[in-house]
């Protein structure tokens, strides 16, 4: 077991296990590495701030040390216990006296150990949470300071074992002046990946694109070795170390340094909407934001097209600072019904934010869409590969200038560096962007077009197709719910929501429901409960428009006749919430008391300003420093938290 500072005992503190077979087969060879898998995918899962999981399994008298991580896996060659009783002790003896906290342990490798338990004081009493140590630089004057942050809960683990290993916590910074409250992300990002997700955002907040996040620190991750010496986190120093040399095998991993992004602010998923108008608005907010990071107007910098757009990316924000109303979208509107729209926009508390900018591709500033070199899937391989160059420094050379390297001319004392958000633009390797070569998104919200797309069959992904998900999804929250925060019931499910939504495979059923007269009504729309009634028209108007142009031709050849587009769906969407009832506007939990409904009707129909008056002041930050612009999560309302289970987590209770 790992030290943790909590009594009670689950997969959280496991650090390592061992599967044990009579035999050593190879049929039991291969099962028991199976097993081992699916356990460390439990194991990693469990325990943030881990990105490796030992494990042992003995096959009869044979033993086998395997090491999986976010690159592959590592497997040592069998061998008997009874002729390397030394090798089987060191191995045991090791894993036994495990401890993640101690970075001077080579099981240091697998635990960030930037990450490290502290008891706070809250309220009437102390909770073990995590913390960290940042170096924020001023925005004005680019002085450099140190800034302690608390992980307050866990909000999102990644369970697979290859891939980005995504780590989500909601975060408390306190600079001074109050507490900030933001989002942290730890991922391991592919080194062909051109553009980071900081450099998007660092792309987007300069240019002012309302409805995204805010960046407020990138950078990649330190994790200490030995006496003091610390490195840049990368999958290649892991095999390097594990293999006497690693270059001479086949180059079959993938090249991935861990990466640190802060961002602000904290959100909660669409699927905590409280009144239809603010779900109707929240998807306002992800068009507009999609639109103008796809149509910024910059000569020198590329635009932006999001690509990933999925029910867990759509975010509702509390109270943020400066949003839009989007009058601009409403000069087809009577004086009359201008005002009382922007009105009660602006009386709403909680606002879209369209969020995980990782997957974007970067549009030519002058071109229409994605150009014809940059097709969606390719014969080419993402694995590491000689002819790929890094940047890198000699970790004994302090303040070493980066220089493009060959893959293959990598040692294990060289330092893989990432280029900052703001040197976006000074790639000196020529790198080329893996993102336009992949589908990306969830099959379940992704559009026909790309579900369709096969091995060798190059797709354009154009911001049709992000629109197209944007329409999904909104049909796909209307079968889910009866109402704001209560989901049918699993009998309910099963003749829409599951046949449709509910899948972890490519399918177009979706599409084919949709589009087809003989089943839109009868199988989509007839499951849509009595609360989301008002927008079906809204959804006939979308179906009409989105799907209902898609057809094959003769030749097999996908066709999309439609001139749909991010104006169309925006016209849509504000000429729905201007014949909405008045009633759609009241938050749902309000509408269980008659009295508090009719009061908070009259607060919307004269414009009283409801927003929660705070009696504590604090003092301003200077210039340059952070503020925090959201409220303080005591003074957020109770949100329904039903689309994910609550995780195992920190013992936290901000109310305590």
């Amino acid at each position: 077991m790992s030290d943790a500072p909590e009594a009670n005992v689950d997969w959280r503190f496991i650090a390592t296990f061992c599967e044990v077979k009579n035999r050593a087969t190879p049929m039991n060879e291969n099962l028991s590495y199976l097993e081992v898998a699916g356990k460390s995918s439990c194991l990693l899962y469990a325990q943030d701030g881990c990105h490796a999981a030992p494990a042992i399994h003995i096959l009869g008298s044979s033993i086998y040390l395997t090491i999986f991580y976010c690159s592959g896996s590592l497997s040592t060659c069998g061998f008997d216990i009874h002729d390397c009783l030394e090798q089987f002790l060191r191995i045991l003896v090791g894993l036994s006296y495990e401890r993640p906290s101690d970075p001077h342990y080579p099981s240091s490798l697998g635990v960030d150990t930037t990450l490290h338990w502290c008891r706070l004081q809250k309220g009437d009493g102390k909770h073990w949470v995590k913390q960290l140590d940042i170096t924020l630089h001023n925005g004005t004057s680019g002085q450099a300071s140190k800034r302690t942050i608390h992980l307050i809960k866990i909000i999102f683990i990644s369970d697979r074992l290859l891939g980005q290993g995504t780590m989500v916590w909601e975060a408390e910074m306190f600079d001074g002046y109050q507490s900030v409250f933001m989002v942290l992300k730890d991922l391991w990002i592919n080194l062909l990946q051109k553009y980071t997700e900081g450099m998007i955002l660092h792309l987007l907040n300069e240019k002012g694109i309302q409805g995204v996040p805010s960046l407020v620190y990138e950078g990649q991750v330190r994790t200490p070795l030995v006496a003091g010496r610390e490195i840049l986190a990368n999958t290649y120093f892991i095999r390097s170390l594990l293999l006497r040399n690693p270059t001479s095998l086949p180059c079959d991993y993938h090249l991935h340094v861990l990466y640190r992004l802060i961002t602000r602010p904290i959100g909660i998923l669409i699927t905590e909407f409280h009144s239809l108008r603010e779900l109707l608005v929240a998807f306002l907010d992800y068009i507009v934001a999609h639109k103008d990071a796809r149509e910024m107007d910059a000569r020198e910098i590329a635009r932006i097209l999001h690509r990933d757009i999925s029910l867990v990316n759509l975010l509702l924000a509390w109270r943020m600072k400066g949003r839009s109303c989007h009058k601009t979208w409403m000069t087809n509107l009577s004086l009359d019904q201008r005002n009382l729209l922007k009105e009660r926009i602006n009386e709403l508390q909680w606002c879209g934010v369209l969020a995980d900018w990782g997957y974007v591709v970067l549009l030519p500033a002058t071109a229409d869409e994605v150009g014809p070199d940059m097709p969606l899937t390719s014969v080419l391989s993402q694995n590491a590969s000689s002819e790929n160059q890094v940047l890198v420094t000699n970790r004994e050379s302090a303040g070493a200038v980066p220089v493009p390297t060959p893959i293959s001319q990598l040692t294990w004392e060289d330092e893989i560096v990432v280029l900052s958000a703001k040197e976006w633009d000074k790639d000196k390797c020529n790198t080329i962007d893996l993102n336009p070569l992949h589908r990306t998104g969830i099959w379940s919200w992704m559009s026909a077009k790309l579900v369709m797309a096969g091995p060798k069959q190059p797709i354009v992904h154009n911001s049709l197709h992000d629109l197209e998900s944007f329409f999904y999804i909104l049909v796909g929250l209307c079968v889910l719910f009866e109402q704001p925060g209560k989901v049918k019931s699993d009998e309910a499910l099963a003749k829409c929501f599951d046949r449709l939504f509910n899948t972890f495979e490519p399918s177009v059923l979706k599409t084919i429901m949709i589009q087809s007269n003989l089943t839109w009504h009868p199988s989509v729309l007839n499951h849509i409960s009595p609360y989301f009634h008002p927008i079906i028209p809204l959804l006939e108007d979308l179906q009409r428009e989105i799907v209902v142009p898609m057809h094959m031709d003769v030749e097999g050849r996908f066709r999309h006749e439609g001139t749909f587009n991010h104006a169309t769906l925006i016209q849509c969407i504000i000429m729905t919430l201007c014949n909405l009832p008045s009633d759609t506007w009241v938050p749902y939990e309000l509408g269980k008391d008659s009295q508090t409904n009719q009061a908070k009707q009259c607060q919307l129909e004269v414009g009283v300003d409801t927003k929660i008056n705070d009696s504590n002041q604090v003092k301003s930050p200077p210039d340059g420093e952070l503020s925090n612009d959201e409220a303080h999560p005591e003074e957020m309302p109770a949100v329904h938290r039903f689309w994910f289970s609550e995780r195992p987590g920190y013992r936290y209770d901000p109310a305590a």
